[in-house]
């Protein structure tokens, strides 16, 4: 997608901006440069930064294919909350087994409020304390 076209995205306040935020960041935009043109607050983008980046790096560990596959690549990277699509609980009760289930959380959604309000940080230390995690579990899984 054209910067140009991002741009202008992120310029106007509508419901859908969070999803050219998140087009934005992958795109490789700073959070600055986000942060200047939709004048919202830099914590918050630092924040959707990092779940871009968490999602380069599940990417890279191969979280293609089944929604087995993904829960044990997932389990494998130590992640321990999944956010699923609501209308996949049905298939993964049907593919993953309940011993595999032991030590993760499953979330399944409706919408993108719902995605951020487990996904985000509820207060600074629990940002340090997620960094701090998702550092932990990058090292461990590059190991």
């Amino acid at each position: 997608m054209p910067a140009a076209t991002l741009h202008d995205k992120l310029l106007v306040a509508r419901p859908d901006r969070i999803h050219w935020i998140v087009a934005a960041l992958r795109a490789g935009m700073s959070a600055e440069e986000i942060c200047g043109l939709t004048k919202i607050d830099p914590w918050f983008i630092r924040q959707m930064t990092e779940i871009v980046a968490l999602e380069r790096e599940l990417a890279i560990a191969g979280f293609e294919g089944s929604t087995k596959e993904q829960w044990l690549a997932a389990k494998r990277a130590g992640v321990t909350d999944v956010i699923f699509p609501a209308e996949n609980q049905q298939n993964v009760e049907e593919d993953v087994l309940p011993e595999q289930m032991e030590g993760v959380r499953v979330h399944y959604v409706s919408s993108i409020d719902e995605v951020l309000a487990i996904a985000l940080p509820k207060s600074a230390k629990d940002a340090r304390q997620d960094a701090d995690t998702r550092d932990q579990v990058l090292a461990d899984a590059k190991g």
